[in-house]
């Protein structure tokens, strides 16, 4: 019979990002994806970051043999400079080979970073 999975992005966890950003400082992200099954997982999901200017950066990472039950975790340090006040985020994820996840409405999590400018050190 036909593959089937249900890559999803939970919408309570799945794209864990700051709330507040430091402009050019270090910082991660975190995406997790679940296999909802009945099959094993393939695929891969991609972070975005925009401004009100248009696309920073993406990270694409790739999920591989991912069991029914099972959730892929992926952390990234990243360094954004942007003269917005503030980062959108998105993460989607693509099930390969294309067809196989019939629910793509959990397939995408979007999130916001508030920006401040860098400095600011309080000193004596």
């Amino acid at each position: 019979g036909d593959i089937l999975y249900d890559l999803a992005i939970s919408e309570q966890s799945g794209l864990q990002v700051p709330k507040n950003y430091v402009n050019g400082g270090e910082r991660e992200f975190f995406i997790n994806v679940g296999n909802l099954g009945p099959d094993v997982a393939y695929g891969t999901v991609t972070v975005v970051a925009n401004d009100d200017e248009g696309l920073i950066e993406s990270w694409p990472f790739t999920i591989d043999e991912l069991g029914p039950g099972q959730t892929a975790s992926f952390t990234q340090l990243f360094t954004i400079n942007t003269t917005g006040d503030e980062i959108a985020w998105s993460a989607t994820v693509v099930a390969d080979p294309p067809g196989t996840d019939p629910n793509p409405g959990n397939d995408t999590r979007y999130a916001t970073s508030k920006v401040r400018a860098s400095g600011g050190g309080g000193g004596h």
